[in-house]
């Protein structure tokens, strides 16, 4: 999801009014006038208390809000997240792709910077094998206004946003290759993926494959290869910054299929064994992060 930072609101009809509130007699304390102000109307009207997990939809005096609850002030992240999953679930639901959050009082600047990459990730959709006329997400993804409580500077917010975003874009790239089932992932797919990655993130990616793994005396990864009629690839990713400032190693499991042990794993778990290759997949989204 793409963020923009605003202390107004766009004039655009086509924004999605979310409006996050503490619970106490003016749900709308802290929201930047004069949308406090329609939002109190909204409230009224709806009989919204910003109880935890209340939800309310009404219209204001500039137009409709969703109100969400988030109970008695300060809200954990914990909570924050939740809301904010309804609150983008129900924008899905209705085919809205833009987006106006507010945030009334007691969400402070520190609060917000920490809930900005589960924002900016809150509209993935894994849909590599649904037509075109089936996928929820439209073409350019959805984008949000964020409008901070009175007292938080955007300024300040703006590096946390720039951060946000290119995590998001990491993890979703992971979550790519980790969604993807093992008939169409294997070794050599995730290795390709890897090489692409590089080449648009300034990464040095080798790839090493079987005769060098052997020569490389990678006993163990060669007898859990055993098992596979697709050659082991092993990967290492290099970012070498000009100025460096110290080194670090990440090692990340990249099975890309868990066959061992099938006869102990119940059936209802055995599409999950896909996914273990997100250790490398985090690895490669990690360094990519690095890089920018």
């Amino acid at each position: 999801m793409r963020i923009e930072l605003a202390t107004s609101v766009p004039r655009s009809a086509s924004l999605w009014r979310v409006a996050f509130l503490h619970e106490g007699r003016d749900p709308a304390r802290g929201v930047p006038p004069p949308l406090a102000d329609s939002i109190r109307t909204a409230a009224a009207t709806a009989g919204f208390r910003g109880r935890d997990r209340e939800t309310a939809a009404a219209s204001g005096r500039d137009g409709a809000w969703l109100l969400v609850g988030l109970g008695r002030a300060p809200a954990s992240l914990a909570r924050l997240r939740r809301a904010l999953r309804r609150a983008v679930g129900e924008s899905a639901s209705r085919s809205r792709s833009r987006l106006l959050l507010v945030f009334g009082a007691g969400v402070d600047e520190a609060t917000l910077a920490a809930l900005l990459p589960h924002l900016a990730l809150a509209d993935y959709a894994f849909e590599r094998y649904k037509s075109p006329a089936k996928k929820v997400r439209p073409p350019g993804r959805t984008s949000a206004v964020v409008v901070p409580a009175e007292g938080v500077a955007t300024k300040s917010l703006r590096s946390a946003v720039a951060e946000a975003q290119v995590v998001a874009e990491a993890v979703s790239w992971a979550r790519d290759l980790g969604n993807t089932p093992g008939n169409d992932l294997g070794p050599a797919e995730l290795a390709r993926a890897a090489i692409e990655a590089g080449r648009r993130d300034g990464l040095t990616v080798q790839v090493l494959g079987k005769a060098r793994i052997a020569a490389e005396r990678m006993a163990g990864l060669l007898a859990v290869n055993a098992g596979s009629a697709r050659p082991p690839a092993f990967i290492v990713a290099e970012y070498r910054p000009a100025k460096p400032r110290g080194t670090a190693v990440l090692v990340g499991k990249g099975i890309t299929f868990d066959s061992g042990g099938i006869s102990i794993k119940p059936a209802a778990s055995m599409g999950e064994m896909k996914y273990d290759m997100m250790g490398a997949a985090a690895c490669q989204s990690k360094s990519s992060r690095s890089r920018r």
